[in-house]
């Protein structure tokens, strides 16, 4: 599988949205912060969970568990996602990459 680059993600967000096709976004939060995945835009890169396994457990349902590391640690993890398919949101509103 080919990794896209940023602005590859951003033109594939943009044709999907042009298209009429929703983007689907998946939201976990532990009340501080919400992480938002989406599925269309991961690349399967591994970074997530390999690189914060108690949060990001593909073998788990659900897959993200927010409750498991600190705001901070999994806001850093998620700054590291290479497609953009993961984001986050603070609850006092500071968005994180890829929202």
């Amino acid at each position: 599988m080919a990794i896209l680059a940023k602005g590859d993600v951003a033109n594939l967000f943009s044709e999907r949205q042009n298209r009429g096709m929703a983007i689907t976004s998946r939201r976990y939060s532990n009340g501080e912060v919400t992480v938002l995945w989406k599925p269309e835009l991961c690349q399967h890169s591994k970074r997530c969970w390999t690189e914060l396994r108690a949060v990001f457990d593909p073998q788990k349902r659900p897959w993200i568990d927010v409750q498991a590391a600190g705001t901070a640690e999994i806001m850093a993890q998620v700054r590291r996602c290479p497609s953009g398919a993961l984001s986050y949101e603070l609850r006092h509103g500071e968005a994180g990459p890829g929202s």
